[in-house]
């Protein structure tokens, strides 16, 4: 999820959807908004990232070459762990991360 506002609305969601639900979220914005994640899967290694991870190197946001080297909203980093599900000698797990990309290039005037 990339637009979660108030956490209790999130909590709302996973009481209608049922038991075995699962979700974590990470910081909020300065606005309030944050990113996370909603499972049936445990969620295991939760990890905030805010920082621009190499290869990526510092943004340019503006004409006298501002720039920036962090998100503004966190993503979040988890690993999947689909228990149950045995690859050779160990389980299958699976790394994804979730993170907010604006619908409007970085460079575009606001």
């Amino acid at each position: 999820m990339h637009e979660v506002g108030e956490p209790e609305a999130l909590k709302d969601l996973i009481g209608r959807l049922g038991q075995g639900w699962r979700s974590e979220l990470a910081d909020p914005d300065g606005r309030g908004i944050r990113v996370g994640f909603l499972s049936q899967l445990p969620l295991d290694r939760i990890d905030q990232v805010r920082e621009f991870l190499p290869p990526l190197r510092p943004i340019q946001v503006d004409d006298i070459d501002t720039t920036i080297s962090q998100m503004g909203r966190p993503a979040l980093h988890v690993q999947v762990e689909l228990a149950g599900r045995p690859l050779g000698s160990g389980f299958v797990s699976s790394e994804v991360q979730a993170a907010h990309l604006p619908r409007r290039p970085v460079l575009a005037p606001r």
